[in-house]
């Protein structure tokens, strides 16, 4: 299965992809954090609908980015997806109302929804054998899977040590 890696453009975006899941899973642990400090005991309330935002933004905006991918250069796109994702990250540091916290989660969401299917359409542009489209596939779910179990784990180990404000910075690196 790892053979496919000696691809150098599918290993580099195997690479970045990992480095953004990582990245999303610290966020998701800062953002738990931030919306208690900011709200208390409405914190559930109001990460069901952050998380609410997140299905909406896949159900919606990842058909419209999957139909009008081929429109546009796709490494191009898949950049400006991440600096957008990044940016936004950074500007989680500085949150100190919902709504600014809801503004940002939903130009997160827009961005990965939007990221999401066209980083899944280039794997069969690159691999036109099906043995590797296959093996390739594998491995991106592998990775998502394991992305739920280590970015978790990281988050957890580095609140031991430093405020959740800084894993916002780890989001931003990892985008």
């Amino acid at each position: 299965m790892l053979s496919v890696l000696s691809e150098k453009s599918f290993r580099n975006l195997f690479y970045a992809q990992n480095f953004s899941l990582l990245g999303g899973g610290l966020a998701t642990v800062a953002i738990s954090l931030l919306v208690f400090d900011l709200s208390g005991q409405d914190a559930a309330l109001i990460l069901s609908g952050l998380f609410t935002i997140k299905m909406l933004a896949y159900v919606i905006i990842s058909p419209l980015a999957g139909a009008i991918a081929d429109r546009f250069n796709i490494k191009t796109f898949l950049i400006i997806q991440d600096i957008i994702r990044a940016i936004a990250a950074f500007g989680l540091i500085f949150v100190s109302e919902i709504w600014q916290l809801y503004f940002i989660i939903i130009l997160i969401y827009i961005s990965s929804a939007a990221f999401t299917p066209i980083y899944q359409s280039t794997i069969p542009k690159i691999f036109k054998d099906e043995a590797d489209y296959t093996k390739a596939l594998s491995l991106f779910r592998i990775a998502q899977d394991m992305e739920n179990i280590l970015s978790y784990s990281l988050a957890t180990l580095l609140l031991l040590f430093l405020d959740y404000n800084l894993l916002f910075i780890g989001t931003f690196i990892g985008y």
